[in-house]
């Protein structure tokens, strides 16, 4: 699908009929950047990566402030709507995300119009074309299975790199038998993914 857009855009800057000249604003190339960050934008928030969405959204607005740049009238609106993108990021809110997300959407459907580029119509991604990344946050998946799982005889921190607390190691011994198959599962899972960035795998000590 990613190929297909690409090809569409380059057969879009060519003279294919006398009602759509080529590009003249030279923002192909931009907008095909800033439409994929839109689109990862939006599968990041809503599978919770909100560090991912904050990344996305830094390069959707690099990608409209060029933008901007050629048509100063977007400015102060698109300014707006990517604050209230980037607040409904740092709280972590699903519903102020969305709300947000539609807005800027909507703005860009309303400048194309302007522009007269009415054909190129934007709107909430159904589907994700990225097949080669994953937008769920692993790590924090890793913390959730740790707590849903080992929190039942273990004390689960929340930082990375931490190790379980030694004082309940006798407790949880007697709760379940060393080696136990699915805490031992999650325990792998939870320290291969939470020290995924140093390169150490430290599964549960009761487990070694």
């Amino acid at each position: 699908m990613i190929f297909g857009l690409l090809m569409l855009a380059g057969a879009g800057a060519q003279p294919a009929t006398d009602l759509v000249r080529s590009d003249e604003t030279g923002l192909s190339g931009a907008m095909i950047a800033t439409q994929f960050a839109h689109i990862k934008l939006w599968f990041a928030a809503k599978l919770g990566n909100w560090r991912l969405a904050a990344y996305e959204l830094d390069q959707l607005e690099t990608g409209l402030a060029e933008a901007s740049k050629r048509f100063p009238q977007t400015q102060e609106p698109v300014a707006r709507q990517l604050a209230a993108l980037r607040n409904s990021i740092e709280a972590r809110d699903v519903a102020a995300f969305t709300k947000a997300y539609t807005e800027l959407t909507n703005g860009c459907n309303a400048c194309h119009r302007s522009e007269g580029r009415d054909f190129i119509a934007v709107q909430i991604p159904l589907v994700s074309p990225f097949t080669d990344q994953s937008f769920a946050d692993q790590v924090a998946e890793g913390r959730t299975l740790a707590h849903t799982v080992c929190g039942t005889c273990h004390v689960v921190p929340d930082r990375t790199n931490a190790s379980p607390g030694a004082g309940l190691l006798r407790r949880a011994l007697r709760r379940w038998p060393v080696g136990h198959r699915l805490p031992k599962r999650a325990c792998v899972n939870y320290w291969r993914r939470t020290t995924a960035a140093s390169g150490q795998t430290r599964p549960c000590r009761i487990h070694d």
